[in-house]
């Protein structure tokens, strides 16, 4: 399986400058049942929580430079954000300028093989997970159910851009998601993985012609 090592970027609230992290990173822990926790995938998917963060939310400049960063690195692909700021846009990378509940993500696919020699897609979605600016208000949306509004507001809508994605990419077979979120991301991404993996789990699919199981949904959140 292919493995690497390299550097992440991010901005930093802190410094107010680039810094940057090590990773690791291996194909091979993408054999394993999502059920077993893998402490090794966890630390390589929080570098890409951190690279989710907007690089220049303030200025509008590169704002997705990081998480494009890494996944030139690990070969995934992509298609280049143009810093549109409606949802119906054809890019796959979505860093739009901040609102009340708004949402920025990217998607990204790369073809690979498990140790049965089995062909399969794994496809990254990471929601935008630092310098999000006004995306934050949505934290204080609690509402009066069961979930939290605001967040519910932001899965819902990453759960729809992958739906979207699915039928759109033509992605055939057997897949694995990889979902990945710091902070408000955090938060996100787990009512993102356990909203697929209900559907999963009741038997419901991602689109026609793609397989994908519970225990090949990858979903890691920290704060």
């Amino acid at each position: 399986p292919f493995a690497r090592e390299g550097i992440i970027y991010y901005y930093s609230q802190h410094s107010k400058d680039m810094e940057h992290y090590f990773y690791s990173y291996d194909e091979a822990w993408f054999t394993g049942p999502s059920t077993e926790y893998n402490h090794d995938l966890a630390k390589i998917s929080m570098r890409m929580a951190m690279s989710s963060c907007d690089m220049n939310d303030y200025t509008g400049g590169d704002r997705s430079y990081s998480i494009r960063h890494i996944y030139d690195d690990l070969g995934f692909e992509y298609t280049d954000e143009h810093h549109t700021d409606t949802a119906d846009s054809t890019d796959t990378v979505w860093y739009p300028l901040s609102a009340d509940n708004t949402v920025g993500y990217s998607i990204a696919k790369k073809q690979m093989v498990d140790a049965n020699g089995e062909e399969f897609t794994l496809v990254a979605l990471m929601p935008r997970s630092m310098l999000y600016i006004r995306e934050w208000a949505g934290n204080f949306d609690i509402g009066s159910g069961t979930e939290h509004e605001g967040f519910g507001i932001a899965a819902d809508f990453i759960r729809d851009a992958a739906m979207k994605y699915f039928a759109e990419q033509n992605i055939q077979g057997k897949i694995k998601l990889w979902i990945a979120g710091y902070s408000r991301g955090a938060a996100t991404a787990n009512l993102t993985a356990g909203a697929l993996d209900d559907l999963l789990a009741d038997g419901g699919t991602l689109a026609d012609g793609v397989c994908c199981t519970p225990d090949n949904l990858y979903a890691y959140c920290l704060e």
